[in-house]
């Protein structure tokens, strides 16, 4: 009996700890030609950003990782807003986000320098 007991508080533990872990929901960028900027904002809506947050982004110019940032907060409850210089990036050029849960999760988004 105990056995089973153990078990289903376990198992409610588990459902809890992967009902509140989720991956970022969406990235959203825009890249600047004139100044090198890229603009990032990832969605990732948590209860509280101290615990649940985007902790690290990558950056991969070309298939050749130009950044990788670690982050211990995000700004707030709704989203993480970020730019970053890439220098090298041009006009055709492919630029892949990577952003990585504190729990569980990571999602990317690829786009094409103008």
């Amino acid at each position: 009996m105990r056995k089973i007991l153990l078990l289903v508080i376990i198992g409610l533990f588990a459902f809890q700890y992967f009902a509140y872990a989720h991956p970022p929901e969406k990235i959203e960028t825009a890249f600047d030609s004139n100044t090198k900027i890229l603009y990032v904002t990832i969605t990732h809506p948590v209860d509280d950003p101290e615990s649940h947050f985007i902790k690290e982004v990558t950056i991969m110019l070309n298939d050749k990782e130009v950044i990788r940032h670690k982050i211990n907060r995000q700004d707030n409850t709704l989203n993480q807003a970020l730019s970053y210089m890439i220098p090298d990036a041009q006009s055709g050029d492919e630029i892949s986000i990577g952003a990585y849960c504190s729990i569980e999760g990571t999602l990317t988004e690829k786009i094409l320098v103008p």
